[in-house]
């Protein structure tokens, strides 16, 4: 598969770029300008990016204040991932104009993404930052909604993190709330993303958040379910009223065991258990499993994955069986020797057996 860097900073772009770019600054001198990027090759992706702003900072003449109008201009025609590299140069050279600088964002997120861009505005002047952020949750534009939440996530991969608001998640809960009832899935996306970077360092307050949320509004409910994600996961039993799971589950688990006791690489462990409700009404069950994954430095690290969601009936018995394959992968390498797997029901361990993997 052709690498991102590849597929969207290539030769075809640059010589887009430099139409689109003669359009709108018609003395622009073609052959520089198409020559600076002769080396991009030897670039990363993110470099790649940066090389499209400060080359157009270089050749648009002016101040930052004429060039900024170049940029703007250029909003509709570069679109996508790669338009990322216009609001680059807003944040690279335009943090001593707030103002203008802020509402260039505002416009150029509707035709790519200003949601790393951001993020140096709220680090050097984090009050004034939101106090137009939060009005910006309000646009009729669903890219500027969504800017509003997925800039301002504490924890936005390929950025750095906003400390200040994993340390006081009440200044992005303003925003949340006011896109609790988004309808559009750009928008809802973010806020579940958002709700679940906070769920990392405030759970409860997560919880409590997304409790006082419509429970008839489908899109809130969407949202909210998408922010407990890793709550769930992670067995934290207030987060799994919020999925609609029973508060109270009345269960007994019988005859959990592992079918072959010895794991070999490249087969699956096999395991089984009886489930049995012991309420006279029905109850819906997140059923998860446990991997204690045996480490290098001979602990374990426990690994969760998703088994199954089920609605179990008054006095209902089921038999669920797993297998789970041990394999290499890139994010994950094994080591020879001792492992346990577990069972999480609606976030209660139940039972560890244990067997061996071998080479």
């Amino acid at each position: 598969m052709e690498s991102l860097k590849n597929q969207f900073f290539n030769y075809s772009f640059y010589s887009q770029l430099t139409q689109h770019v003669k359009e709108v600054y018609p003395k622009l001198n073609v052959t520089d300008f198409r020559g600076a990027f002769d080396a991009h090759e030897k670039l990363e992706l993110m470099d790649r990016v940066k090389q499209v702003g400060d080359v157009l900072f270089e050749v648009l003449p002016g101040t930052y204040l004429d060039k900024l109008h170049y940029i703007k201009e250029l909003g509709p025609k570069i679109t996508g991932f790669q338009g990322i590299a216009l609001p680059y140069f807003v944040q690279q050279y335009g943090l001593d104009y707030f103002d203008e600088s802020m509402d260039a964002l505002h416009y150029l997120t509707r035709f790519s993404t200003a949601e790393f861009a951001i993020r140096p505005f709220l680090k050097q002047n984090l009050e004034r930052s939101l106090e137009l952020i939060y009005t910006w949750a309000k646009d009729e534009n669903n890219h500027v909604r969504r800017l509003a939440s997925e800039g301002t996530r504490p924890y936005l991969p390929w950025s750095f993190k906003l400390d200040e608001v994993r340390d006081n998640p009440q200044l992005t809960l303003p925003i949340l709330n006011t896109l609790q009832s988004d309808a559009d899935l750009y928008v809802k996306k973010s806020v579940g993303n958002h709700l679940n970077d906070l769920s990392k360092n405030h759970p409860q307050l997560v919880v409590d958040t997304v409790s006082n949320w419509s429970p008839v509004n489908k899109h809130s409910q969407w949202m909210a379910k998408r922010g407990v994600r890793t709550l769930i996961k992670d067995g934290f039993a207030p987060a799994f009223a919020i999925m609609g799971f029973e508060k109270l589950p009345q269960f007994v688990v019988e005859n959990f065991k592992v079918e072959n006791n010895t794991v070999q690489m490249g087969q699956s462990l096999e395991f089984s258990f009886v489930i049995k409700s012991e309420k006279t009404t029905n109850q819906k069950l997140n059923i998860d499993f446990q991997i204690f994954y045996l480490k290098s430095n001979g602990k374990h690290q426990p690994k969760v994955f998703k088994l199954k969601e089920l609605d179990l009936g008054a006095k209902e018995t089921l038999t669920i069986a797993k297998k789970q394959l041990f394999k290499d992968f890139t994010t994950r390498k094994h080591y020879m020797g001792t492992h346990f797997v577990s069972l999480l029901i609606n976030g209660v361990a139940v039972e560890k057996l244990r067997f061996e993997l071998i080479a």
